[in-house]
């Protein structure tokens, strides 16, 4: 379930360059005129490209050593056309290479969302935030720098190589491989410092990773950092990290400062070698000398595509390693919604476990052993139990965020395992302790994007609650913005947008995770109220943190290391002292913590 087995930027990318293009294939055969399209500019501007070092060549045959003044206007006019074709077309393939590279990353990054939504709770519970944001955020930035950058490099100039090679090769193969004999040495020395920064970028990559988890962490913490005077510490720890990074970056820099002689020493050779038997060639009479001016430019043009391949060749490997990563992520197994199975059927509400064991890992101790119990429609069930007690994944398991090891639970007599998880989790409704609030309105964070849920029913909500009131004493309304995660409301005004969400929606099934704790007396009422007008209307498993909420349930169990430690009717299990007295501790503990 985890991205990687250990941490995927120690790594080499097991993915190569026939696999990228196998990731990228379904992209880019969306967009197959466009692709086309940049095929013919990239070649068009190739053939281009080498038409100058000939016009140039005839110029200072025809023109200056002939004297021939008609040929010089002419060739003038021709270079003018050719410039100006040059220019359309580059300006036309910047821009599509653009319009592609965009339109694909952003294709990516919406199927990596699509996909991360549909992955259990159990890969969020071991893959760290930090993370799965550099899968979705650096890892397609990096794809988007190969669209828009390095593909176009790469490509351009492996056509232009390829069309110098071609020119050379026509006015002479003898000169062209004398000329180019040292080539191939410098060109494995570029490619091997390209190697060696290589492995320093991996290094970069893995460490920028630790530093977006750092500071998601520390984001995430803040309030713990505050509280316990931590902010010195912290900023040292990010300091290290950011020391290191820097280290790596210096080092690459450095490394990189070396490719640039070898480059010239090449480019030398080159040209030196170009000039020499050229022109010795020339001087006997071998070749004219159109041919000669046009060899030699085209031998000095050939260090520059060379140099940017190789360049672009440390920038493929990023997106190796980055292709590498999101394949990993897109490899993860997705829950099965079985979406097409979705009914508008409606829950009565009865609920059985029949002998249910789970455990989440099959080397761990159960959590939950031997479970049986009856819910019957309408009722409300009250839970009760210690900490690490199985409440939290009693819940987990009525909704399917887990599959049971062993045992089943039943809905109106059928196995959760055979009704869809998008009909289950639509039937019942989940409300948490700290609820999560999203940037907006109020009226939106109590839609959550349902436009079918009518004016009306929002305010029937409202009213059953009494919040309409509530809202106008404190001169809000329904469009009153609401800030990122909720801060700027109050904890019990949190859950009360919570219980409008649920009764906005009618779900058959409501479980409550209760707590009213170090709220305001004015919101507690209207959480009552609340918590009161669903536990007439529905079937509600509570997980209860006050005695008063476990009076008014129907029926209670207690848990204890994963059984079913007692369970019957609230009055009469809390006349029993040790029962009471086990409820209290654990009530008392679920309040501090």
């Amino acid at each position: 379930m985890k991205l990687d087995q250990e941490n995927p930027d120690h790594q080499k990318p097991s993915i190569s360059y026939k696999d990228l293009f196998i990731f990228m294939k379904p992209y880019l055969a969306q967009h197959w005129i466009i692709v086309a399209l940049l095929v013919f500019l990239v070649m068009s501007l190739a053939a281009l490209s080498r038409a100058i070092p000939f016009l140039i060549g005839q110029v200072a045959e025809r023109g200056f050593q002939q004297r021939d003044a008609a040929f010089l206007s002419l060739a003038a006019f021709i270079y003018l056309g050719i410039e100006l074709t040059k220019t359309i077309f580059q300006f036309s393939q910047f821009s599509l290479f653009s319009l592609l590279g965009n339109r694909i990353i952003h294709e990516v990054r919406v199927d990596l969302l699509k996909h991360t939504q549909k992955l259990p709770l159990e890969f969020y519970n071991q893959n760290s935030t930090g993370r799965i944001l550099t899968r979705l955020t650096n890892d397609p930035n990096t794809l988007s720098e190969l669209f828009t950058d390095g593909i176009v490099a790469a490509f351009v100039q492996s056509m232009i190589l390829i069309s110098i090679l071609i020119s050379m090769l026509i006015i002479s193969p003898k000169l062209t491989f004398l000329s180019l004999a040292l080539a191939p040495f410098f060109t494995y020395l570029a490619y091997f410092i390209t190697e060696k920064i290589k492995v320093i970028l991996t290094d970069q990559k893995k460490k920028l990773a630790e530093i977006n988890g750092f500071l998601s962490e520390s984001f995430n913490g803040m309030k713990v950092i505050q509280l316990m005077n931590q902010q010195k510490n912290s900023r040292k720890q990010l300091r290290d990290l950011s020391q290191d990074y820097w280290k790596l970056s210096m080092k690459s820099v450095k490394t990189y400062a070396l490719m640039v002689p070898s480059m010239n020493l090449l480019n030398a050779s080159v040209v030196i070698s170009s000039l020499f038997l050229a022109g010795s060639a020339a001087l006997k009479g071998e070749i004219a000398l159109a041919a000669l001016i046009a060899f030699v430019l085209n031998s000095q043009d050939i260090i520059h595509p060379l140099r940017d391949i190789l360049e672009k060749y440390q920038q493929f490997q990023n997106s190796l390693t980055s292709a590498d990563r999101m394949k990993a992520l897109f490899s993860q197994k997705e829950e099965e919604f079985n979406e097409l199975e979705e009914s508008q059927k409606k829950f009565k509400g009865h609920i059985n476990f029949k002998n249910v064991f789970f455990k989440y890992r099959s080397d761990l101790p159960f959590v939950l052993k031997d479970i049986n119990l009856e819910i019957k429609p309408g009722s409300s069930l009250a839970l009760a139990g210690r900490t690490g007690s199985g409440k939290t994944t009693f819940i987990s398991l009525l909704l399917r965020f887990y599959d049971l090891t062993k045992g089943d639970i039943l809905v109106d007599g059928e196995s959760i395992s055979q009704v869809s998880k998008l009909d289950l989790r639509k039937r019942f409704a989940l409300i948490q302790q700290d609820p999560f609030l999203f940037k907006g309105t109020l009226e939106d964070n109590i839609r959550l994007g349902d436009e079918s849920l009518s004016h009306e029913k929002l305010q029937k909500a409202l009213v059953s609650v009494g919040f309409d009131q509530y809202l106008a004493r404190t001169g809000r309304s329904l469009q009153f913005d609401v800030a990122e995660k909720g801060t700027n409301l109050s904890l019990g005004e949190r859950q009360l947008i919570a219980f409008l969400r649920v009764l906005a929606r009618d779900p058959d099934l409501v479980i409550l995770d209760e707590a009213t704790a170090n709220i305001d007396s004015e919101t507690e009422l209207l959480i009552q109220k609340a918590t009161q007008e669903i536990m007439n209307q529905k079937t509600c498993l509570i997980i209860a943190h006050r005695l008063s909420t476990i009076e008014n349930c129907d029926n209670m169990i207690v848990l204890s290391n994963g059984e079913i430690l007692k369970q019957g009717s609230p009055r009469e299990l809390l006349q029993q002292s040790t029962v009471k007295k086990e409820i209290e501790a654990a009530l008392i503990k679920e309040l501090k913590t």
